[in-house]
């Protein structure tokens, strides 16, 4: 048996605006911010703009509006951009009417937004162009690229690529370094990563807080603002979850089925805490680049029926039994559609995964390894940081990443 979630997030969703006042006082924002995720999900998905015009007495206040802008309209969250496109939307229409420090800061928002987009946009192209037709631009990048997003309201932080698995790792590198890019000791070997610095980026400008626990962030703040990461994948089932490897060919970057599993598996891979994969899946369910006959196909053969149904669980619960297609009728059959729809809604407001959420992640995980993994996370709070095997582990960890990146290093 899982053991039980403490977030107060977790309770079903009731959008009526007389549940959100029974809501206690300190978590009236995040209240607010559900329903507006929501609301703005339906809008765009199905017309349907009711939901976020209910919200206009949540929305009516400066006061209120602005403790919404502090609290839950952050990077972190990574959808204040699609939030800010609805609304704005909704104000220029006439359906909304907005308080006018608020709806500046959201016109900035969306500015900033286009700007930053651009900016990574233009990196993928040249990142595309050094590795060639092997790869495969993922998730965020792929998502905007594919107007899954209205306006490309898609926040994204890297930029994350696949490539074949007869392509060489030395090729890789020596190609990305050519152009700019900085090998990253962080690399394994199914993943390579590097940074590249652009002086002239100012990729944060105008965006909500990044919520950094960080002493000094002003320097920090200064690096991310012209920093940015590039992550080249050859098996993306890093955590061992699947039956097979998964890989993505130079035929598969147009595989909408396979760029959904790929979110699927993500989201299970952090354990259902990631905002922006719930709304993720909720698009990219909704397009007709899906073949939902496909998907099916796929999960049958890496063993993933149950991670995507209780991806599917998780997004039907936050934003409505009307969200899924039909194609998605198979696996509402699933016992992991039920448990994914049973983590409530702290997926798609809580950075931090549950218990719960940890839990159903080892058991959706069949693969040993993947289990443990996960279950060594959902334990690690309770074991001190100067366990030994924790501290041996670390080590043998480095180690053995230092002796693989000595291959890639200049001679």
């Amino acid at each position: 048996m899982m053991p039980p979630s403490h977030s107060p997030i977790a309770t079903p969703l009731d959008p009526s605006a007389k549940a959100a006042r029974a809501w206690p006082r300190s978590s009236e924002a995040a209240v607010v911010y559900m329903r507006l995720l929501r609301a703005a999900v339906r809008r765009v998905l199905l017309g349907n703009g009711s939901e976020l015009r209910a919200l206009a007495p949540d929305l009516a206040g400066a006061a209120r509006t602005d403790r919404l802008w502090a609290e839950q309209l952050y990077w972190s969250h990574r959808s204040p951009l699609l939030i800010a496109h609805q609304l704005l939307d909704a104000l220029d229409a006439g359906e909304l009417c907005l308080p006018l420090p608020f709806s500046s800061r959201l016109r900035s928002l969306a500015a900033a937004g286009r700007r930053r987009n651009a900016q990574l946009t233009r990196e993928c192209t040249s990142v595309m162009r050094v590795l060639g037709t092997p790869a495969t631009a993922l998730k965020g990048a792929w998502l905007v690229a594919g107007d899954i997003y209205p306006e490309q309201s898609r926040l994204f932080g890297d930029l994350d690529f696949a490539v074949t698995p007869d392509m060489s790792r030395h090729a890789v590198v020596a190609a990305l370094r050519e152009a700019g890019h900085e090998y990253r000791d962080m690399s394994k070997r199914d993943h390579l990563a590097f940074q590249r610095v652009v002086p002239e980026m100012r990729l944060y400008d105008g965006l909500p807080a990044l919520r950094e626990p960080i002493a000094n962030f002003g320097p920090h703040f200064a690096r991310m603002q012209r920093t940015f990461f590039v992550e080249v994948h050859y098996d993306l089932d890093a955590s061992g979850a699947l039956r097979y490897p998964f890989f993505f060919g130079g035929e598969d970057g147009s595989d909408a089925a396979r760029h959904l599993l790929l979110l699927c598996h993500h989201l299970c891979k952090h354990e259902f805490a990631h905002t922006i994969g719930v709304v993720d899946i909720a698009l990219l369910s909704r397009s007709p680049m899906v073949d939902w006959r496909r998907l099916g196909d796929l999960c049958g053969r890496f063993g993933a029926t149950d991670i995507c149904a209780a991806a599917f669980g998780i997004v039907e619960h936050c934003f409505g039994s009307d969200i899924l297609p039909g194609g998605a009728r198979a696996f509402r059959a699933r016992m992991g559609f039920a448990r994914g729809a049973g983590l409530g809604w702290a997926p798609a407001l809580d950075a931090r995964p549950t218990r719960r959420g940890r839990w159903l992640s080892v058991r959706l995980n069949r693969s040993p390894r993947a289990a443990y993994r996960s279950a060594l996370k959902a334990l690690s709070p309770h074991i001190p940081r100067d366990f030994p095997l924790r501290r041996a582990h670390r080590q043998l960890v480095t180690n053995r990443t230092r002796r693989r990146n000595a291959r890639y290093t200049d001679a």
